[in-house]
């Protein structure tokens, strides 16, 4: 099952796998999410 994410203030919309890390999803769709660790 899929969901449709939207990462605001990018205004990037995709779609996700249920479970699926949003951290990747983000990756995957070009929007840097800034984190104090490493992946």
């Amino acid at each position: 099952m899929t969901v449709t994410i939207r990462f605001i203030p990018n205004d990037v919309t995709t779609t996700a796998e249920i479970g699926e890390p949003l951290l990747k999803v983000a990756e995957r769709a070009g929007v840097t999410i800034p984190t104090g660790c490493l992946i």
